[in-house]
């Protein structure tokens, strides 16, 4: 674009004329009078710029000096000052990029690729480098300029730490925190948020390090302690080192299939707003297997682990509490209620409990959403053949494994049977979960491709239900 101007005032400043260095632009004064004028939308009088920039001196001096700087702008920058006898305002043309304006424009989209955008616009404070000795009125509204510039930038990086930590990305909220902290290094959110991430991702040393690393800065850069929750943070990461963080109970056999089941699960999990997730199904489908590698893979997103509490051979409502104390090894003493005792124990944990086998305790299900209105950085999986019926849960219905029944995909026999398509035949879950089952009760089972129908009609008779296999997959096949 002919004379197209790029001007960045958040750092040291940068103005440039179609990608190279404007000239000419020497003064001090004139470059503090052009921020001024652009951290403002709207005319500002000329007795006002005259008084701040000229502190001191006779007004028809001053206002002598701000048109002959007013002149050296123009001169430099032709399309980005409108002035007339009255006012002076800076132009927001085509033809002129501003890096405060951009970011205004970002930050009100406010979804996370315009605020990374957004910080990637912040290069450093307001004007920086930029002083006017004997201009105190200027000097008071660039400090505070610059403060109001350093909160949005933080805001927004709280922001984009905030939704990264809360969907266990944790490189990218890594990543966002130590930008943070190379602007800000004495910011402490920004080291408890680097705190949280390092020790979700399994590096509590790392993050105990970025504790004392807060700790020295602080009292380097201002004289000061850590505040109480940034030191709660430490003791309860190094609590977390010391103690077990679960109890999951090991599975059998290796789990199998359901890979974008699983995907979409931890999805929803992971995503804030979710606080309670109820994996549904019929008897038999394989939740609580679901739900056990579900938690398998987010136990090192939560603080203090993940607990596994079986709830089928509960027989009462009112023995929820003492089954989840037990999964969680903690002891009831003193006189208060049991279940207050409990609520109070996890108010301050980051933890997962596994509550499997839901469906004959809905009438104490209100338990549950006690815990999660008082504990807020606890979230629960449930396994259920029925909704809890709670305002917090979200559903997440498991159905068979996927087996053979697409007719596409099937070639027909003299017999009218369908058989699967040897090529895909081994792809589908069921099928891989029956070899499996199979292989336990004989190691040398291998599947041929003549046994392949007989595989598939048992795969249709149990619709994919794991629980049926293990029957099946002990019948010898027909061979030969």
């Amino acid at each position: 674009m002919s004379g197209a101007l790029r001007l960045r005032f958040l750092g040291a400043v940068q103005i440039e004329r179609n990608g190279k260095p404007a000239r000419g632009l020497r003064s001090r004064k004139a470059i503090a009078l052009l921020g001024y004028l652009a951290a403002h939308a709207r005319p500002i009088p000329r007795e006002q710029l005259a008084e701040l920039f000229w502190e001191g001196l006779p007004e028809s001096r001053a206002r002598a000096n701000l048109s002959w700087t007013l002149n050296h702008l123009a001169s430099a920058l032709a399309t980005c000052l409108q002035c007339d006898p009255h006012t002076v305002q800076f132009c927001r043309a085509e033809t002129c990029w501003l890096d405060l304006d951009a970011f205004d424009a970002l930050e009100t989209r406010g979804d996370i690729a315009a605020l990374n955008d957004a910080v990637k616009l912040y290069r450093g404070e307001f004007l920086e480098g930029v002083s006017l000795q004997g201009c105190a009125e200027f000097e008071i509204w660039l400090v505070g300029e610059r403060e109001r510039w350093r909160e949005r930038v933080t805001r927004a990086f709280e922001k984009i730490v905030a939704h990264h930590n809360q969907r266990g990305e944790f490189a990218d909220g890594l990543r966002a925190a130590r930008q943070w902290l190379t602007l800000e290094p004495w910011r402490e959110e920004a080291h408890r948020q680097t705190m949280r991430l390092l020790a979700r991702n399994g590096q509590r040393r790392a993050a105990l390090a970025q504790y004392e690393t807060c700790r020295r800065v602080l009292a380097d850069e201002l004289r000061v302690a850590p505040t109480p929750e940034t030191t709660a943070l430490s003791e309860r990461i190094r609590a977390a080192m010391e103690t077990p963080r679960c109890n999951l109970p090991p599975l059998p056999t290796a789990f199998v299939g359901r890979a974008e089941e699983m995907t979409e699960a931890i999805k929803l999990l992971n995503d804030p707003h979710c606080r309670l997730l109820t994996i549904t199904g019929p008897g038999g489908i394989g939740k609580t297997r679901f739900a056990l590698q579900i938690a398998a893979q987010q136990v090192e997103s939560f603080l203090e682990g993940a607990y596994f509490v079986p709830l089928v051979g509960v027989s009462s409502s009112d023995l929820i509490v003492p089954a989840i104390a037990d999964a969680l090894g903690f002891s009831f003493s003193g006189a208060q209620a049991p279940r207050t005792q409990l609520v109070n124990f996890l108010r301050r944990k980051e933890m997962l409990l596994i509550l499997d086998s839901c469906e004959h305790l809905l009438d104490g299900a209100e338990l549950f959403g006690e815990i999660l209105e008082h504990a807020p950085e606890v979230k629960l999986l449930a396994t259920s053949r029925a909704r809890l019926n709670l305002r917090w849960e979200w559903r997440f219905e498991v159905e068979g494994l996927a087996y053979p029944k697409d007719e596409s995909r099937k070639m027909k026999d003299e017999n009218s049977s369908f058989i699967p398509h040897p090529s895909s035949f081994e792809t589908f879950d069921a099928v891989q979960l029956f070899q499996q089952t199979a292989r336990h009760a004989d190691r040398r089972f291998a599947l041929s491709a003549a046994e392949q129908p007989a595989v598939a009609h048992i795969c249709q008779m149990v619709e994919g239900s794991p629980e049926e296999y293990s029957f099946f997959a002990q019948i010898p096949l027909a061979r030969g």
